[in-house]
């Protein structure tokens, strides 16, 4: 149950952005900065970080089948996500937030933490893996899906700024250094660190102070929430045990795999949808939702599929 704990300090952080928020600590456009600074600084520079983490567990081998076997199942993400508006039904103009709920989860702002306090660091390398998609899709996919039905987005995005964004140059750049062997100086790893280690505290602020918009009751009344969490926290997560479980041997690696998957809405998600002019609340609604339920479905995932740990 060791997993509950840092969901519940994320929980708290949460809170706490939106204490500020109510207590009008903030300016009026430090949700638009944090949200920018998320996506274009501190992102970027966790993911940049882990380039130096080395596997404890498995052969070089496994890791690439691993990291195979993530990009697949993204693409699957990706590609159910056309499917999904049409038996959750929202407005036209929030399908791209949807898609992208449906597509990403949140393996980087608390995955990691989750993994290494499950696992401990051998594992985390394996779920930093699963970033690598997740990372080079959010920076595509998920730029224009949460942008494609936004006036803004349409007057802002290109293909050549997406290609060129940081997030999505840092995630090519770990992946080739990743093939390569290729480690960064200790020092650029420690100033990586520091910076990204930003993201997660930003990122549950920008949604606490995202929740002052909305109404509470909006949060646990609105019935495509919990319909979009069994699809993606509980279902997913099985077919994904049964289907790729037989590809890996390790039941330490197996359970990495699973478990990322079963992880709650992308913390992101609220910073998107500012930047992109997506639907925010439904995309607050849901990440706030989803981490609050998912301190009992991920243990109910390990304990259900007898996964380790």
């Amino acid at each position: 149950m060791s997993a509950v704990i840092p969901m519940l300090i994320l929980l708290a952080t949460l809170f706490l952005g939106y204490w500020g928020q109510k207590q009008q600590l903030f300016t009026e456009s430090a949700q638009y900065d944090f949200s920018t600074m998320i996506t274009y600084v501190s992102s970027p520079a966790l993911i940049l970080s882990t380039i130096n983490s080395a596997g404890e567990l498995g052969t070089k081998s496994e890791a690439l089948t691993f990291l195979a076997i993530a990009f697949i199942i993204y693409l699957f993400y990706m590609a159910f996500s056309f499917i999904v508006p049409k038996f959750i039904t929202v407005a036209k103009e929030s399908e791209g937030t949807l898609q992208f709920l449906m597509t990403f989860q949140n393996n980087g702002f608390m995955g990691l933490p989750v993994i290494q306090a499950l696992y401990g660091a051998g594992a985390m390398f394996y779920a930093s893996l699963v970033n690598v998609p997740s990372n080079i899709l959010v920076y595509s996919f998920g730029v224009w899906a949460m942008s494609r039905y936004s006036q803004k987005g349409k007057g802002q995005l290109s293909l050549r700024k997406i290609l060129l964004s940081p997030g999505f140059a840092a995630s090519l750049i770990a992946l080739a250094f990743f093939i390569l062997d290729w480690k960064i100086p200790e020092a650029a790893e420690s100033f990586l660190s520091l910076v990204g280690n930003m993201t997660t505290p930003l990122a549950m602020i920008v949604i606490g102070m995202s929740m002052t918009e909305i109404k509470f009751r909006d949060c646990f009344n609105d019935w495509r929430i919990y319909l979009l969490m069994l699809i993606k926290m509980v279902l997913l997560p099985i077919i994904i045990y049964y289907l790729f479980g037989t590809f890996l041997s390790h039941p330490i690696i197996i359970s990495v795999l699973v478990v990322t998957a079963a992880m709650p809405g992308p913390s992101s998600a609220t910073a998107y949808a500012t930047i992109f002019d997506g639907d925010v609340a439904l995309a607050t609604r849901y990440v706030f939702v989803s981490t609050l339920f998912s301190v009992l479905i991920i243990p109910l995932i390990i304990s259900l599929l007898n996964l380790a740990g």
